[in-house]
C-alpha cells in the first residue's frame, strides 16, 4: 500500500514540476515579447541628462504595460533631442493608453520635420481625443496641413477653431496664411491686421501683409510692411501646455545655469551661488559655470572670490576670450593694471574684434603711462566698432589733455 502511495506521489510531483517548467517558459516568453525601451549610447551625454533618461527607462522596465510611464520616458527623450527614441516611446504609450491625446500629439511633433505625413496622422488622432480643449492640437494640425499645401483640410480645422475662439490671434494668422496661399489678398490683409500687435505673430504677419500689398499693386505700403517686419523682434513661440510639460523635464548644464540666473535676478543670491557651486562640483571642466559664478561674486562686491573663479576659468579654457576679458576687468578694478593689460591682450589674441577688450586695454595702458599705445588701443576699438562711444570719448579726453 505504501509503495502505491509513493508511486502516485511521484507521478503527481512530476506533473507539478512539469507544469511549473511550462509556466516559467510561458512567463519568460511573455516578457521577451514585451517591447524594450530604447537604449541610446549615453557615454558622451551630459551626466544630468543621462541620469534622467536612465531613471525613466528603469520605470518602464518596472511597469512595461503602463502607457503613462512610456509616455514619460518619451517626454524625457524629447526634452533632450532624442527624437527617434521619443517617437518610439510615444507610439507605445498610445498603444497602451489610446484614450490620452498627449501621446499622439507629442508623437506628431517628434515626426513633424522628418515625416510630415505621418505627423499629420498623429495630430489627427490627437484632435479626435482632445477635441477643442485645449485648442492647440487642432491649430498645430491646421498649420502642418498648410505647410503641406493641404489647404481645404486646413480650412476645415481653422474654421472649427474660429467657431470656438473667434478672436484667437493664432487662428487669424492661420486664416491669413490660407488667404495668401489662395491669392485672396484683401482677405489676407483683414485676417492679418490683428496679428501685427501680437508678439507671437507680428513679424510673420508683416511679411505676409507686404506680399499682399505687393500683389495688390501698392509698393509703398508693401515697403512699409517690410520695414516693420525687419524692425520687429523674432516671433515668440505660441503657448503650448504639452510642450511646456516636456520643457519642465529638461536637465543638464545649460538648465542649471539658467536656473542660477533666474534665482539671482529674483534676488536669491545665496541660492544662486549655492547652485553654481554644486554645478562646478558636478561639472568640474565647465568654464561657463565659473564665469557665471564670478559675475555673481563681482555684483555682490566679492572681487577677490570673483578673481579666483575667473582665474580657474582661464585654466580650464585658456582659449576663451570671455574668460580672459572678465579676469582682466577684475584685475583692473583691483588696481593691478599691468596684469589686467596682459589679460586683455590675451582676450584680443583670441578675438581680435573684441572692442571692449581694446578699450579696456587702452585705459590700462594710459594708467601705466603709455599714452601712445593707449591711443592705438582706442583706435583699434573703433575699427572693430566705428560708433563705439567709449572709445570715441577716450580719444577725445586724450586729445584735450595734450
Amino acid at each position: 500500500m505504501s509503495r502505491k502511495i509513493s508511486s502516485r506521489a511521484l507521478v503527481l510531483l512530476s506533473v507539478i514540476v512539469l507544469l511549473l517548467c511550462l509556466l516559467c517558459v510561458s512567463v519568460s516568453l511573455w516578457f521577451t515579447r514585451l517591447p524594450q525601451p530604447p537604449e541610446p549610447d549615453l557615454a558622451e551625454v551630459d551626466p544630468d541628462v543621462s541620469e534622467a533618461i536612465t531613471a525613466a527607462r528603469n520605470k518602464v522596465r518596472q511597469q512595461p504595460n503602463n502607457g503613462a510611464v512610456w509616455g514619460r520616458l518619451g517626454m524625457v527623450f524629447f526634452a533632450h533631442d532624442f527624437q527617434g527614441e521619443a517617437e518610439r516611446c510615444f507610439a507605445q504609450a498610445e498603444r497602451l493608453d489610446p484614450s490620452d491625446g498627449h501621446w499622439p500629439y507629442l508623437r506628431g511633433l517628434s515626426l513633424i520635420l522628418t515625416n510630415p505625413d505621418a505627423s499629420i496622422l498623429c495630430l489627427q488622432r490627437a484632435v479626435e481625443r482632445c477635441g477643442d480643449r485645449p485648442l492647440v492640437p487642432r491649430l498645430r494640425l491646421a498649420e502642418t496641413l498648410l505647410n503641406q499645401g493641404r489647404l481645404d483640410e486646413a480650412e476645415l480645422h481653422l474654421e472649427q477653431a474660429r467657431r470656438v475662439e473667434p478672436y484667437n490671434v493664432r487662428v487669424q494668422l492661420g486664416l491669413g496664411r490660407l488667404a495668401v496661399l489662395r491669392g485672396q489678398w484683401r482677405s489676407a490683409l483683414e485676417h492679418l491686421d490683428p496679428c501685427t500687435h501680437d508678439a507671437h505673430a507680428q513679424r510673420l504677419a508683416y511679411r505676409l501683409r507686404a506680399e499682399a500689398w505687393t500683389r495688390l499693386g501698392e509698393p509703398d505700403k508693401a515697403r512699409l510692411e517690410q520695414k516693420q517686419a525687419a524692425e520687429a523682434p523674432k516671433d515668440h513661440s505660441w503657448p503650448d501646455p504639452f510642450v511646456e510639460d516636456v520643457l519642465l523635464l529638461q536637465r543638464g548644464l545649460p538648465v542649471r545655469l539658467q536656473q542660477a540666473q533666474n534665482l539671482f535676478a529674483q534676488r536669491q543670491a545665496q541660492q544662486a551661488v549655492q547652485l553654481l557651486e554644486e554645478t562646478i562640483q558636478r561639472y568640474p571642466q565647465a568654464a561657463s559655470a565659473r564665469l557665471l559664478l564670478g559675475e555673481f561674486w563681482r555684483h555682490l562686491g566679492r572681487v577677490e572670490q570673483a578673481e579666483q573663479v575667473f582665474a580657474q576659468a582661464v585654466k580650464i579654457d585658456p582659449d576663451s576670450p570671455d574668460a580672459w576679458f572678465r579676469l582682466g576687468c577684475v584685475q583692473a578694478g583691483r588696481g593691478r593694471m599691468r596684469e589686467a593689460a596682459e589679460s586683455f591682450r590675451r582676450a584680443i589674441d583670441r578675438k581680435p574684434d573684441h572692442a571692449d577688450a581694446h578699450v579696456n586695454l587702452g585705459h590700462c595702458l594710459r594708467e601705466l603711462g603709455d599714452t601712445a599705445a593707449a591711443a592705438d588701443a582706442f583706435r583699434a576699438a573703433l575699427r572693430c566698432r566705428p560708433d563705439f562711444e567709449r572709445a570715441q570719448a577716450a580719444l577725445r579726453e586724450m586729445q584735450k589733455s595734450k
